[in-house]
């Protein structure tokens, strides 16, 4: 049978595709957009604040200097708290935050997928102007292909800039996870000194492996093999249907189980 191997990732935008494209058909083209840069915009806010969370707690656990306990000090008193549950709530915040990224990328992937094959737009980004202003500053690194094309030196600038742009989030990325490994997995060799501390280690770096598999299952491209059956049940179904005027549940050609319920009055057709 044959197989072809793609990413999750492009399944799923084709599913989108599949789903809004029926959509279209009872529901205002118009809507749907809207609504869909309104959920991208509802995903980069969470996003934002789990970045700021995961870059205060790693400033906090980065200026002391104990692996015992990190010192608060402000005005009304001095907090001091166990290091291994700063680490812990920094791990959770820095795996979420990686969920909400791939949350943004992906509905952002999809506003484009939506503007240019539904609603016949080039650039997605200007498309959605008049919904989501925050984005209008970036316009001018749009590539341009058709009755203007991008030259070298613009090219160039866009390159650079997303690098420049995603290099501080990327850092970022990499020095807390780099600091929580080194000392969730130091801590799992060493004493225990706290109770469940060994659990909450476990559970910390479940945290922060688990959304990088995710993230890597996603755009991996994997072997995806031809639902045979399913694509002769629909084939035949428009034909069953077209010459009886009732639906058909695909068990008269061994396809499937019966299913319950069906009343179909001509078992041999």
């Amino acid at each position: 049978m044959r197989s072809i191997k793609i990413s999750p990732f492009r399944v799923g935008r084709h599913e989108f595709y599949r789903s809004v494209r029926g959509m279209a058909k009872s529901i205002d083209k118009e809507q749907i957009f809207s609504d869909l840069v309104e959920q991208r915009t509802k995903v980069s806010v969470p996003l934002g604040k789990q970045l700021s969370v995961v870059v205060i707690l790693f400033i906090i656990l980065s200026s002391t200097q104990s692996d015992l306990h990190v010192e608060i000090k402000t005005t009304l008193a001095d907090i001091n708290i166990t290091k291994l549950y700063v680490v812990f709530a920094l791990a959770l915040a820095t795996g979420v935050s990686v969920i909400q990224a791939l949350n943004f990328m992906t509905v952002n992937d999809y506003v484009r997928v939506f503007s240019a094959r539904v609603l016949g737009f080039d650039n997605a980004n200007v498309r959605s102007a008049s919904y989501d202003a925050s984005g209008v500053w970036a316009h001018p690194m749009n590539i341009s292909y058709r009755f203007f094309q991008s030259g070298a030196l613009h090219k160039t600038f866009i390159a650079f800039s997303l690098v420049f742009i995603l290099s501080p989030i990327l850092l970022i990325y990499y020095m807390s996870y780099s600091y929580e490994l080194s000392y969730l997995t130091t801590y799992l060799s060493g004493p225990n000194y706290v109770a469940y501390g060994r659990i909450i280690s476990v559970v910390g770096l479940i945290f922060l492996i688990f959304p990088l598999v995710i993230v890597i299952f996603t755009f991996f491209p994997i072997e995806y093999v031809k639902n045979v059956k399913f694509i002769r049940w629909i084939f035949l179904l428009r034909i069953y249907t077209k010459n009886n005027g009732s639906k058909h549940d695909g068990s008269h050609w061994g396809l499937r189980q019966p299913q319950p319920g069906n009343l179909d009055p001509t078992p041999d057709s």
